[in-house]
């Protein structure tokens, strides 16, 4: 997830580049799209039930791809980075009702004599894929190009579904032992 939303974030500043024609600049209305996505999900996320399972986690990194499907569409049929914006703003909500509802999964389901440990791994190699991923995106992406939205949306997508599959068959396959 934060090997992709590397890339995410490192094509975002040249939005402006990639959505060019418009009155309003890209990148600053993606930013407050994101905060408004942010504060929304934030907030749906307090009626979401507390016990988040794998695979439902695993449908909000779908939720998240799925929203940035369009975005490059959007543009091309209404020329509105407003209009575009509405896609950015529900990734972020997403994302935001994801990384609340896994920061509650990790505390219920780790040992409180551990639990210091398990967050400090997890941002490890949370932190530890974020540069790699700048680098990978950086290396095959035209940064202007609006179709990367499309391309990371799909990456999001399969990579979920393909955990998605994995995790129901590792289930299925401990449940008959």
């Amino acid at each position: 997830m934060n090997f992709i939303i590397a890339g995410y974030n490192l094509i975002l500043p040249f939005s402006s580049y990639a959505f060019t024609g418009t009155t309003f600049k890209a990148y600053a209305t993606f930013l407050t799209a994101e905060t408004i996505g942010g504060l929304i999900g934030a907030s749906i996320s307090t009626f979401i039930k507390k016990e988040p399972t794998t695979n439902k986690l695993l449908f909000l990194i779908i939720l998240c791809g799925i929203s940035l499907l369009p975005t490059e569409l959007v543009f091309r049929l209404s020329h509105s980075i407003i209009l575009v914006a509405i896609p950015i703003a529900l990734f972020n909500l997403c994302l935001s009702i994801f990384n609340i509802q896994f920061m509650t999964f990790v505390q219920t389901k780790t040992d409180l004599n551990y639990i210091g440990r398990v967050f400090g791994i997890i941002f490890s190699v949370a932190i530890l894929f974020m540069p790699f991923g700048t680098f990978f995106f950086q290396r095959i992406f035209n940064l202007k190009n609006p179709l990367n939205y499309l391309i990371l949306g799909l990456a999001l997508i399969v990579i979920s579904l393909i955990t998605m599959l994995l995790n129901i068959i590792l289930s299925t396959t401990t449940k008959a032992e």
